[in-house]
């Protein structure tokens, strides 16, 4: 598996735009208000969400998953969860990142792609199909340019965290570039 440096930041890497910044101040919260709080805290606190959290998801319905998805996220409900999935998934590596832990694959890599792949299309990119190892492909418009290996160092490049150039790719495949 892939190992990053620090905080995911590859020396080639750019930092995120300043149209996240409103993300950062929501994450500067959440941290603020955990701090102090032991590992053990915050496990509590996961394993006290996550079944209401199941519960409710398994009562929506096709047509709750394809409804526009609140709070202004330019997506359906479905891709507003993924989208926490991902934030989920990609803020767990860069804790492992930082204490050189070694990345995990799984359901949270595999929904990264997805979400990866629903950004890039919302930007334009494409055509594309990313065919990643252990993950079903996923296209971005239809065939066009293939992108195959491991899936981590594609996802962490499009999110700032990696090297586009890898992929033969500019800063245009950055999901949080302008």
């Amino acid at each position: 598996m892939c190992r990053r440096t620090s905080w995911g930041r590859s020396p080639t890497s750019s930092p995120a735009s300043s149209k996240d910044s409103g993300r950062r101040k929501v994450t500067a919260r959440e941290v603020e208000e955990r701090r102090g709080r032991t590992p053990t805290d915050l496990v509590n606190e996961l394993a006290e969400v996550t079944p209401p959290i199941m519960m409710l998801a398994n009562l929506f319905d096709d047509d709750a998953w394809a409804a526009p998805a609140p709070g202004g996220y330019d997506g359906n409900m479905g891709q507003a969860v993924e989208a926490l999935f991902y934030d989920t998934y990609l803020h767990g590596d860069d804790i492992r990142a930082a204490l050189e832990m070694e990345s995990v694959g799984g359901a949270g890599l595999r929904a990264s792609v997805h979400h990866v792949a629903f950004e890039l299309e919302k930007r334009g990119f494409g055509p594309a199909v990313l065919a990643f190892d252990g993950i079903e492909e996923v296209e971005v418009g239809e065939g066009g340019s293939r992108f195959d290996g491991e899936a981590l160092p594609f996802v962490l490049a499009a999110a700032g965290r990696g090297d586009l150039g890898a992929f033969g790719l500019d800063e245009s495949a950055n999901i949080y570039s302008g």
